[in-house]
């Protein structure tokens, strides 16, 4: 039987995607349709039909032409799985029997799954790109407050400097003005090395905001297929890694 050569290379027409979320109620994205797509293809099951091949999957099915090349229609699942018939009782809670929901893509032995190993960390990138954003805009933030505050010193140097030459002091005076306007002088010198110094990056800075403001927007407007539930579940692998601590 002919395989599909190029599964990322199977993008449907949009009318199809659109038709798609309508018949099957999806409240998802284009992409996110496209992904799901992709994955019924590369892991359901394969029957030859009339059309060409249909793809089955616990979600949708996907109709592809005999070339397998083009995507021709996506329709409710053939066999829709019920859920509630493969929930049973483990004796510690109920479990849900992965090997008979997903024959295609869950394979585990007899008994418990093979979790992967990887670290717990790495699910965390969206709150990590949500953390660098923002440690990134305080920089930037700092950058623009530097520059305000070395103007505002150049401002106490310039009365420092008005003082000395219209004023009629003594030497103890004198030497207050002269104390006072080193320690301005100072502190001017270290917001203008700083300032100076994030200037210098301003351009590189403004580029790596502009990526990671893109980035929160397309994290905050995905709606991948089953992303809550991915989320209560990653709460798996972090008791996992505890057990195995």
């Amino acid at each position: 039987m002919a395989e599909v050569r190029n599964i990322k290379a199977l993008r449907p027409k949009r009318k199809i995607l659109e038709d798609a979320k309508n018949t099957l109620n999806l409240t998802i994205s284009d992409e996110g349709l496209v992904e799901e797509i992709q994955m019924t293809v590369e892991t359901g099951e394969k029957t030859e039909i009339e059309e060409g091949f249909r793809f089955h999957g616990h979600i949708l099915d996907v109709i592809l032409d005999p070339d397998l090349r083009l995507v021709l229609d996506i329709r409710q699942p053939s066999a829709p799985i019920d859920m509630e018939q493969l929930i049973a009782d483990d004796g510690n809670g109920q479990i849900i029997k992965l090997n008979e929901a997903f024959p295609d893509q869950f394979m585990y032995a007899e008994g418990e799954p093979d979790l992967p190993d990887m670290p717990v960390e790495a699910l965390d990138y969206e709150e990590r790109f949500r953390a660098m954003h923002s440690q990134v805009r305080q920089i930037d933030q700092w950058r623009r407050q530097l520059s305000e505050t070395e103007s505002r010193m150049d401002k106490e140097v310039s009365r420092y400097y008005h003082e000395i030459e219209q004023e009629h002091f003594n030497a103890a005076r004198g030497y207050k003005l002269a104390k006072e306007l080193q320690k301005t002088l100072r502190m001017r010198r270290v917001i203008k090395v700083q300032r100076t110094e994030l200037e210098s990056i301003s351009d590189d800075l403004t580029s790596v905001l502009s990526g990671l403001e893109r980035i929160d927007r397309r994290l905050q407007k995905s709606n991948a297929f089953g992303k809550e539930m991915v989320d209560e579940w990653k709460k798996l692998l972090n008791e996992n890694h505890q057990e195995d601590d």
